[in-house]
């Protein structure tokens, strides 16, 4: 049993609109057990939906097309899916006294609101209680569901009626199970490298990888008919890949390099705090993007000028003068600075260049230094990192978490910091 995903759009076709049904929409059919041979963007072109449309009835067991739906001029789906298989619009009388009746509680004409209560002939209203409940249709052996292009209103109907109806239509789908393996520090073919025999150790499992800039994912995937039996193929596929990848892999599934990073500090009663130059406050974000965090971050301060460097934290001009502010000996000043000031158990600090200026043979565009200092030593890190300056700073706050996480693990250290 295969379907077909079709996503409708000129705002989606030209990047205006980041298409976030194809992968919600996507992931709950495959966490259903129910596969997909193609996805296709298409935009407001009724000839082009048109043949679409038609080619994805014949081939595909079921479609799903969302997109299209509302009442403005360049929403044609619902007119081409009727021209495209024979099915004249005919009014549905239940659609258009609920429009009428929110229309009339909102002081308002109906107007164009009209267009939403015309369906094909033979459709079959997903949700009358809504003014864009989206329909389905059968059109021979091909059962298609047109849904409306918002995503939270499409993830709603998908999960409540779609989802339901195919299993019912098409029986019991087989047993699916799937884990995401998170890691960074290593790029998709090392990672790539490192995992070579993984698939042939394990029949049955799917290994599927896709960079996450800058992390990448890993998606271990089974399906059969007993899920016990896949939970324990992808246990076992699991320890294989993080015996092979070590320290790189910090979590899984729904997990994020800060939650991990927060729930290590939390769990050893230890508080951070962070200096940062030239990612601005990206690491303090994503520290206070988790809730909970209070517990553990004290402060994050952003000294971006050598003066705020040496007022807030105490680095010394001279130092500065004498190596640049890019450099180690201003990264160990700036973290041992806020450790004594903060009085943390950690503090870390960020300095380098993000460009697109500020480069030197020396030193270029790319170029960061970390510090992490603890109650016992300082840790240093240099790392020069590759693409724009928005693609630096989200490397280098990623590297100054995931430093910070690597010191915490057990293997790490052997006693408190």
């Amino acid at each position: 049993m295969r379907g077909e995903l079709i996503i409708v759009g000129d705002e989606v076709l030209d990047g205006r609109v980041l298409d976030l049904n194809g992968r919600r929409l996507a992931f709950e059919l495959a966490s259903a057990g129910l596969r997909l041979s193609r996805i296709t963007t298409v935009g407001d072109e009724a000839e082009v939906l048109a043949r679409v449309l038609g080619h994805a009835a014949r081939l595909a067991d079921f479609v799903v097309v969302t997109g299209g739906l509302g009442p403005t001029d360049d929403d044609l789906t619902t007119a081409v899916a009727g021209r495209t298989f024979g099915r004249p619009l005919n009014l549905n009388q239940g659609i258009f006294d609920r429009i009428e009746a929110v229309c009339r509680e909102r002081g308002r004409e109906m107007g164009v609101l009209e267009r939403l209560a015309w369906l094909p002939q033979g459709a079959e209203p997903l949700s009358p209680q809504s003014h864009i409940c989206g329909f389905s249709l059968r059109v021979e052996d091909c059962l298609l569901f047109f849904l409306p292009g918002v995503p939270e209103e499409a993830a709603d109907l998908m999960k409540k009626i779609v989802l339901p109806r195919l299993l019912e239509g098409f029986g019991r789908a087989p047993a699916f199970c799937q884990r995401i393996i998170k890691l960074f520090g290593l790029t998709e073919s090392e990672t790539a490298a490192r995992l070579e025999g993984l698939t042939a150790s394990f029949p049955g499992l799917e290994l599927g990888s896709y960079p996450y800039s800058p992390e990448v994912h890993l998606s271990l995937t089974a399906q059969g008919e007993e899920k016990e039996a896949l939970e324990d193929l992808l246990d076992r596929a699991e320890a294989w890949l993080r015996q092979r990848l070590g320290r790189h892999v910090f979590g899984r599934d729904g997990e994020s390099l800060a939650g991990v990073l927060g729930r290590l500090l939390k769990a050893g009663g230890f508080s951070l705090a962070t200096a940062e130059s030239c990612t601005g406050g990206r690491v303090a974000q994503l520290i206070t993007s988790c809730p909970g965090s209070s517990a553990y971050f004290i402060q994050g301060v952003v000294t971006y000028a050598d003066r705020a460097k040496s007022e807030l934290l105490g680095v010394e001009p001279d130092l500065i003068r004498t190596f640049g502010a890019v450099s180690p000996q201003v990264a160990r000043a700036m973290a041992e600075g806020l450790k004594r000031r903060a009085g943390v158990d950690l503090a870390a600090s960020i300095t380098g260049i993000a460009g697109p200026d500020g480069g030197s043979p020396e030193k270029p565009v790319g170029t960061v230094f970390f510090g992490l200092a603890g109650n016992d030593r300082t840790i240093l890190e240099h790392r020069r990192f590759p693409g724009d300056r928005k693609r630096v700073q989200a490397q280098a706050a990623h590297f100054a978490l995931d430093l910070v996480r690597r010191h915490l693990l057990p293997a790490a250290r052997r006693e408190r910091p």
